[in-house]
């Protein structure tokens, strides 16, 4: 627990002396698992099915001085919720994984009335702090499970449209495409990968 205390205090620590503007971010996670095993006959068999997290990012944009391309430092919590069937069993699994994430976002489009169009792209490594998986209504706690456990390395790419409300104020929206998988599995034998459809919206605050 102390730890990502101590996290946050140094993120905002850092925002004060070189931040060009802080912001929050909340979205909705769409995941999908991708799952290649020693037993690979029996989990190919899985009918996989999307399921839904959460996802709330703190941050700030050190000062920069390029117009277009910009950088964001934050700390995230992400929900990579997904379920399957096969037969007549029903599988959940639902994992939550706090990161430390890495942006870089360059505008392609400006229009005068304050709205503008910027790409995205980065990584965000995370540990996961809980993890259950259901098999109809048997429960398993997968946090020690090798698939999830240690660190998750997450590429993200994505598009953002962004809002001027005030001088200082801007409003943004976006949706970003992932791929998250541990990077300490053996990626012969085994390897769960997560990929992940995001929406959303953020507010930034200009504290220049």
């Amino acid at each position: 627990m102390k730890k990502p205390i101590l996290l946050l205090i140094a993120l905002f620590g850092i925002s004060n002396l070189y931040a060009q503007n802080m912001f929050i971010r909340t979205a909705k996670n769409f995941t999908n698992y991708d799952y290649k095993g020693d037993n690979a006959a029996a989990t190919s068999s899985l009918d996989y099915r999307a399921g839904s997290g959460s996802f709330f990012e703190v941050g700030y944009s050190p000062s920069s001085q390029d117009n277009k391309l910009t950088y964001q430092v934050s700390l995230t919590y992400n929900e990579f919720n997904a379920v399957a069937s096969k037969d007549i069993s029903s599988y959940s699994w639902r994992t939550r994984y706090a990161g430390l994430q890495n942006l870089a976002n360059y505008s392609i489009l400006g229009f005068d009335n304050g709205i503008s169009l910027s790409l995205n792209a980065g990584v965000n490594l995370g540990q996961i702090i809980s993890g259950e998986q259901f098999i109809n209504t048997q429960y398993y706690d997968i946090s020690d499970f090798k698939e999830f456990k240690g660190v998750m390395l997450q590429g993200i790419v994505g598009l953002n449209a962004n809002f001027d409300v005030t001088r200082k104020v801007t409003y943004s929206v976006g949706c970003n495409y992932s791929k998250a998988y541990n990077n300490i599995l053996d990626s012969e034998s085994s390897q769960l990968t997560m990929n992940t459809l995001q929406i959303n919206c953020g507010l930034h605050y200009n504290i220049n």
